[in-house]
């Protein structure tokens, strides 16, 4: 699922959004795309990565 500013990711079993604004090309994201790179900052800041 997306919105004009978030994409909805699910990863190991664990749904969370992610803004456009953290994301590389952010704006091009379509629902479905398997790739998405985000900023490791903010992976960082909520325990993420």
């Amino acid at each position: 699922m997306t919105t004009d500013d978030a994409v909805l990711v699910d990863h190991q079993d664990e749904e969370f959004w992610v803004p456009r604004s953290v994301c590389l090309d952010g704006q091009s994201i379509e629902e479905g795309d398997s790739d998405l790179v985000v900023a490791d900052w903010w992976l960082r800041d909520r325990g993420i990565f």
